[in-house]
């Protein structure tokens, strides 16, 4: 189900750098959980 869950991450990350900013501990999260849910993709 990792198609269905990419653009969800990444819509996530977009909400949270417009609304948090780049630096702030919950969009560093969603980007960290977004790298690796990609490694587990490419397993």
């Amino acid at each position: 189900r990792y198609t269905e869950a990419e653009p969800l991450y990444l819509q996530a990350i977009q909400i949270c750098e417009k609304i948090l900013g780049k630096d702030h501990p919950w969009t560093i999260t969603a980007q960290q959980n977004y790298r690796k849910m990609l490694e587990e993709k490419d397993r």
